[in-house]
Protein backbone atom coordinates (compact mmCIF):
# COMPACT_ATOMS: atom_id res chain seq x y z
CA UNK A 1 0.00 0.00 0.00
CA UNK A 2 1.28 3.30 -0.67
CA UNK A 3 1.42 5.80 1.47
CA UNK A 4 0.82 9.45 0.67
CA UNK A 5 2.78 12.03 1.75
CA UNK A 6 1.42 15.63 2.93
CA UNK A 7 3.74 18.07 1.05
CA UNK A 8 5.18 20.83 3.31
CA UNK A 9 2.81 23.91 2.18
CA UNK A 10 6.04 26.01 1.46
CA UNK A 11 6.88 23.48 -1.25
CA UNK A 12 4.04 23.30 -2.63
CA UNK A 13 3.67 27.32 -3.25
CA UNK A 14 7.42 27.24 -4.77
CA UNK A 15 6.69 24.29 -7.08
CA UNK A 16 3.35 26.19 -8.04
CA UNK A 17 5.92 29.45 -9.33
CA UNK A 18 8.18 27.18 -11.23
CA UNK A 19 4.80 25.19 -12.88
CA UNK A 20 3.01 28.32 -13.42
CA UNK A 21 5.30 31.06 -13.84
CA UNK A 22 4.34 34.85 -14.69
CA UNK A 23 4.83 34.72 -18.78
CA UNK A 24 8.51 36.71 -19.62
CA UNK A 25 7.60 40.70 -20.00
CA UNK A 26 10.12 40.44 -22.53
CA UNK A 27 8.59 41.91 -26.28
CA UNK A 28 8.94 39.98 -29.29
CA UNK A 29 7.58 41.25 -32.75
CA UNK A 30 7.20 37.63 -33.50
CA UNK A 31 6.24 34.15 -31.76
CA UNK A 32 9.10 32.60 -34.24
CA UNK A 33 11.34 35.46 -32.56
CA UNK A 34 10.41 34.34 -29.11
CA UNK A 35 10.39 30.71 -29.92
CA UNK A 36 13.93 31.64 -31.36
CA UNK A 37 15.17 32.69 -27.47
CA UNK A 38 13.22 30.16 -26.11
CA UNK A 39 15.16 27.75 -28.01
CA UNK A 40 18.69 28.83 -27.50
CA UNK A 41 18.00 29.43 -23.55
CA UNK A 42 16.96 25.84 -23.51
CA UNK A 43 20.38 24.94 -25.39
CA UNK A 44 22.30 27.19 -22.82
CA UNK A 45 20.91 24.96 -20.23
CA UNK A 46 21.05 21.74 -21.84
CA UNK A 47 24.46 22.36 -21.96
CA UNK A 48 25.08 23.36 -18.64
CA UNK A 49 23.80 20.61 -17.55
CA UNK A 50 25.78 18.41 -19.52
CA UNK A 51 28.75 20.79 -18.14
CA UNK A 52 27.97 20.30 -14.47
CA UNK A 53 26.80 23.97 -14.37
CA UNK A 54 23.31 23.23 -12.48
CA UNK A 55 22.92 26.41 -11.48
CA UNK A 56 23.20 27.94 -14.74
CA UNK A 57 21.19 25.51 -15.76
CA UNK A 58 18.74 26.03 -13.88
CA UNK A 59 18.83 29.94 -14.76
CA UNK A 60 18.35 29.31 -18.44
CA UNK A 61 15.59 26.83 -18.00
CA UNK A 62 13.60 29.39 -15.80
CA UNK A 63 13.68 31.87 -18.76
CA UNK A 64 13.24 29.59 -21.30
CA UNK A 65 10.28 28.50 -20.07
CA UNK A 66 8.92 31.84 -18.93
CA UNK A 67 9.09 32.62 -22.71
CA UNK A 68 7.45 29.36 -23.68
CA UNK A 69 5.32 27.25 -21.98
CA UNK A 70 6.85 23.52 -22.87
CA UNK A 71 6.81 20.62 -21.12
CA UNK A 72 10.17 19.13 -22.57
CA UNK A 73 11.82 22.72 -21.11
CA UNK A 74 9.71 22.51 -17.69
CA UNK A 75 10.60 18.99 -17.16
CA UNK A 76 14.56 20.00 -17.37
CA UNK A 77 14.01 22.31 -15.22
CA UNK A 78 12.22 20.19 -12.75
CA UNK A 79 15.03 17.71 -12.93
CA UNK A 80 17.59 20.47 -11.87
CA UNK A 81 15.66 20.52 -8.73
CA UNK A 82 16.00 17.10 -8.11
CA UNK A 83 19.79 16.96 -9.33
CA UNK A 84 20.47 19.83 -6.50
CA UNK A 85 18.58 17.43 -3.78
CA UNK A 86 15.58 19.12 -3.62
CA UNK A 87 13.88 15.97 -4.44
CA UNK A 88 10.57 16.83 -2.40
CA UNK A 89 10.19 20.11 -4.26
CA UNK A 90 10.82 17.98 -7.87
CA UNK A 91 7.95 15.39 -6.68
CA UNK A 92 5.42 18.42 -5.81
CA UNK A 93 6.41 20.15 -9.23
CA UNK A 94 6.00 16.77 -10.77
CA UNK A 95 2.72 15.71 -9.14
CA UNK A 96 1.10 19.87 -10.65
CA UNK A 97 2.39 19.00 -13.71
CA UNK A 98 0.62 15.50 -14.03
CA UNK A 99 -2.79 17.90 -13.37
CA UNK A 100 -1.93 20.58 -15.55
CA UNK A 101 -3.51 20.66 -19.35
CA UNK A 102 -2.33 24.16 -20.15
CA UNK A 103 1.57 23.39 -21.10
CA UNK A 104 2.26 22.52 -24.90
CA UNK A 105 4.23 19.76 -26.00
Amino acid sequence: MMVERQVDPAVDDEADRIVNPRPASKHFSSLAQRAAEHDRLYSEGVHAAYSGHIKHATESFVAAYALLFRRSTLLSLVNMHLKKGNAELAVACYRKMMNSDFITP
